[in-house]
């Protein structure tokens, strides 16, 4: 993000920095929360879709479901993999 330039350093264009500043701050900070909480997000869907797949596996091993069950949980799970992988991307631990 540019900041604009102040004409001058005092009164006015001073202030007018200093509240584009605080802004982009208070900017900045609030989307590395989201970003925080979206990887959160992604890595308890992640062991979620694990664990469907899991019983689904347990289902289908006892003949209680179809293998399309099985299919469709791995792919969950690999759509969430990937979806955590490109949160772990944007926001490094």
């Amino acid at each position: 993000m540019k900041l604009p330039l102040p004409v001058s350093c005092n009164g006015a264009g001073a202030k007018s920095a200093e509240l584009v500043l605080i802004s982009a701050v208070a900017d900045a900070y609030h989307a590395q929360l989201l970003a925080q909480e979206q990887l959160l997000l992604a890595q308890q869907t992640l062991a979620d879709w694990e664990h469907s797949l899991l019983l689904a596996r347990q289902l289908r091993a006892a003949e209680q479901s179809s293998g399309l069950d099985v299919a469709q949980a791995e792919g969950q799970v690999a759509s969430a993999e990937a979806d955590l992988q490109a949160r772990l991307r944007a926001c490094p631990i």
